[in-house]
């Protein structure tokens, strides 16, 4: 069993960082076993000490970004494990970042960190793209089972907001006091599906998605990758129609035949 301190992160845990750093740098030579072990380090001490580590990783990954071209650049499917330890170390941060960052109480450790690995997918919004000051949109927020059809994972149902969260940027959205604590989320991705390794090869980043439980009405989501935004309904939810108020965030394509809610071609 293994317990993590919230404390400080332990003194090896920075040294094989900025080692791993000033390496990729092109500052200082390391041995593969010497790579191995900073990469062994870093992975067996990291869990709890984001906060007290983050500009040594940060760091990291700055200087892999700088000094190589976007992972996964030209989607050939590969096994992690077979890349360089400094591939898999960028990796393994960028996972770890995504998966317990970009999650509500802790966004502000994270604000406008973006992966380059955004630039191959899902793709980014050009910094000429223009942010809307405010939209709001009507999503239904209403779903239950069709006990007559089964479908593959149908526990809840995706509806498009129509706005699209750039790579980094914090998207504020304004709920219905009824639409808040009720199971609802918010997914902002362009696939909510993430990989799981250990099945086998992958041509793309592990985690793309990150999901915020609406728990109030007015929060902040983000995605290091960008992606649209969508809200998570669950099964047996029947709140109806509810009003979202979205801020600083990118039109995107939408299409609807609602009857009603129809979207011109």
């Amino acid at each position: 069993i293994s317990i993590y301190s919230p404390g400080l992160a332990p003194a090896s845990l920075d040294n094989a960082l900025v080692q791993m750093t000033q390496y990729v740098n092109g500052e200082i030579s390391l041995t593969d076993s010497e790579i191995k072990e900073n990469y062994k380090t870093i992975e067996s001490n990291l869990l709890g000490n984001f906060e007290s580590s983050k500009d040594n990783i940060l760091a990291y990954i700055d200087a892999f970004e700088a000094a190589n071209e976007p992972l996964f650049t030209d989607f050939d499917r590969v096994y992690v494990t077979d890349l360089t330890y400094e591939d898999q170390l960028a990796i393994f941060l960028q996972n770890h970042i995504i998966q317990t960052q970009f999650i509500n109480g802790r966004m502000d450790n994270v604000t406008g960190v973006k992966f380059e690995a955004a630039e191959v997918f899902p793709g980014t919004c050009s910094d000429s793209q223009e942010r809307i000051n405010s939209a709001t949109v009507e999503l239904d927020a209403t779903y239950n089972k069709e006990p007559a059809v089964i479908l593959t994972m149908d526990d809840y149902v995706l509806r498009p907001s129509g706005y699209w969260a750039p790579a980094g940027e914090t998207v504020t959205l304004i709920f219905d006091n009824a639409a808040v604590n009720q199971e609802l989320s918010i997914i902002v991705g362009a696939h909510y599906r993430n990989i799981t390794p250990d099945l086998g090869t992958q041509n793309r980043m592990t985690d793309i998605s990150t999901e915020f439980l609406v728990d109030q009405a007015t929060m902040r989501v983000a995605n290091p990758y960008g992606g649209g935004i969508y809200l998570k309904v669950p099964d047996g939810t029947n709140i109806g129609w509810t009003t979202v108020e979205i801020r600083d965030a990118v039109k995107s394509a939408y299409y609807s035949h609602r009857e009603n809610r129809k979207t011109n071609v």
